[in-house]
């Protein structure tokens, strides 16, 4: 946006404030990832760039924006009886990125060890690192059952250093949750200030359903119907 003031920094970014009526709310962060095309948790700082708007309204904002909300937050499916979103369940993998080189030395190591698959699930049980003041703030060092001790020290003992890249061992979907009614239905994204349409738009390309409210709708969108 413009800056009229002459003696301050013109603004660069805005906020996307992300507001829940509870604390167990829908989130899959999963599914952005997959989007961002990462591995890693993406961040909160988005770059997308504008785009052109013919539209008579003031304020627009790029489609981008509404894709990434919906995917992290909005789910494909909801029980149409008791209201519960199918949620994604996953499992960590032996698998790593292997655009990292440190990933790949690690992958490496593990096949020349001749590491098994059990030896991977012990260190992702055992966390981050088993030394030093990590131990203190990993859930699993020195809390797990003995045979998986074992097999997580014979790992350290392959691996040295890159013991930690398979903490960050990629995840795969293997399934989704159900509430056993047999009555789900799309999720709903509802927007209160619809304008032409853009995020009810969106949502219905993603396989959503939308809501759209507004004072004075904008109907050369094709998007609305007669209420």
């Amino acid at each position: 946006m413009p800056e009229p003031a002459k003696n301050r920094l013109a603004n660069r970014h805005e906020y996307i404030i992300h507001l829940t009526y509870k604390p167990t709310y829908y989130y899959d962060l999963a599914a952005y990832r997959q989007y961002m095309e990462t591995n890693a948790n993406p961040g909160d700082v988005w770059m997308i760039e504008p785009e052109r708007s013919m539209s008579a309204h003031l304020a627009p904002f790029p489609k981008e924006i509404v894709r990434r909300a919906i995917t992290l937050a909005c789910p494909e499916q909801v029980c149409l009886t008791c209201g519960r979103p199918r949620r994604r369940v996953e499992e960590r993998t032996a698998i790593l990125d292997e655009t990292r080189p440190q990933a790949r030395r690690a992958m490496e190591l593990a096949r020349e060890h001749d590491l098994t698959p059990e030896h991977i699930k012990a260190i992702q049980a055992t966390g981050v690192s088993d030394v030093g003041k990590a131990t203190k703030f990993q859930n699993g060092t020195g809390r797990n059952a003995a045979e998986v001790q074992r097999l997580a020290a014979e790992a350290k003992a392959a691996l040295g250093g890159y013991f930690r890249e398979f903490t960050f061992a990629k995840r795969e979907t293997v399934g989704w949750t159900d509430c056993g009614h047999g009555t789900p239905g799309r999720g709903v994204v509802l927007d209160p200030f619809v304008g032409t349409g853009t995020t009810a738009g969106v949502a219905v390309d993603m396989g959503r359903d939308a809501i759209g409210v507004d004072l004075i709708p904008m109907p050369d969108t094709g998007l609305w119907t007669a209420q």
